[in-house]
């Protein structure tokens, strides 16, 4: 099992807003007050900055080079990817980032915040992981599906761990735990949820900047695989409304011109 859903020995008692006031204004240093591994999720999740905010490209690489020379060193190009940390709301107590598959006419991802409580982590996979302030991995984001069966020696992780903790990149850089389709991916977001979509489905003409990389097998550089939407330079939502459904979703992104028709 991956280490992130281990939950590092955190308490884990069901959410109840206890300790609540303790964290309101509390530093990211102090999280060791918070009452349950549900607050650390949504607390990490909350120190993120917004994808736009993150250092440019150029200052990224070195970090980037380092991370595909140790993913390609542990062979495990088809299990990791590099997450560029960002956050699209923030989220409240005991709340997480929870993702499940749908589809209307195409076939797509789609996130929200979602109560802890409502989350069977025996049936959840971690997807964005990061590096807790005393160098634990925690999921910051999780998906529907099983833990992939994969054997992580540990070594790759202290060498991560390591890397993150050395150049102060904790709320920059996570792991993202790839899925089984190989697929070059494109997100859009939505006032209450976010889209991921195959980029077989998106139109060229729609704007992004990069947030994701992976290894290309027996390569020692990283390639970008997951791309943001953005608009006039700002990753924003894409309507006012809410969409209740995959249906909905599809059809404003149709509306707007997003799809390839």
């Amino acid at each position: 099992m991956l280490p992130c859903l281990k939950h590092g020995g955190y308490p884990q008692q069901t959410c109840d807003g206890s300790g609540l006031d303790r964290i309101e204004n509390a530093s990211y240093t102090t999280y060791a007050y918070l009452p349950s591994y549900a607050d650390l999720v949504s607390y990490s999740y909350n120190t993120f900055p917004h994808d736009t905010e993150q250092p440019s490209k150029d200052d990224l690489q070195p970090h980037l080079q380092y991370f595909s020379e140790l993913i390609e060193e542990f062979g495990l190009g088809k299990t990791f990817a590099i997450h560029l940390l960002h956050k699209h709301w923030t989220l409240p107590q005991c709340k997480a980032i929870y993702g499940e598959q749908q589809t209307a006419t195409i076939s797509f991802w789609m996130s929200g915040p979602t109560a802890f409580d409502d989350i069977t982590l025996s049936k959840t996979r971690p997807h964005n992981i990061c590096v807790s302030p005393d160098g634990k991995l925690i999921t910051s984001e999780f998906r529907a599906g099983n833990v992939p069966g994969v054997n992580i020696d540990p070594k790759f992780v202290a060498g991560f761990i390591k890397r993150i903790q050395d150049h102060k990149l904790e709320k920059i850089f996570g792991l993202q735990a790839l899925p089984e389709e190989d697929a070059i991916l494109r997100e859009v977001v939505f006032e209450t949820c976010a889209v991921m979509l195959d980029t077989k489905d998106v139109a060229s003409r729609v704007e992004g900047i990069d947030t994701g990389w992976r290894v290309d097998e027996g390569k020692r550089e990283m390639t970008a695989y997951e791309t943001h939407t953005i608009i006039d330079g700002k990753h924003v939502p894409v309507n006012a409304g809410a969409p209740r459904s995959s249906w909905q979703v599809e059809s404003c992104l149709r509306e707007k011109g997003y799809l390839i028709s």
